[in-house]
């Protein structure tokens, strides 16, 4: 559950949801990594620099 709902579920709710303290690292955890997060993070960069680059 904590993997398939990380991006659409705030980390808060999925806290109080699971029964989990602000302190439990729930997604290190019970956190794994899906085929495609890499790249989507990857991805994420890239458009972050690409908008950076655009302002100067």
């Amino acid at each position: 559950m904590v993997s398939i709902t990380k991006n659409g579920v705030p980390t808060h709710l999925l806290k109080m949801v699971l029964g989990h303290t602000e302190a439990m690292d729930t997604y290190g955890v019970y956190g794994h990594e899906f085929a495609g997060d890499l790249q989507n993070v990857a991805n994420s960069t890239q458009n972050i620099f690409e908008q950076i680059l655009k302002q100067k």
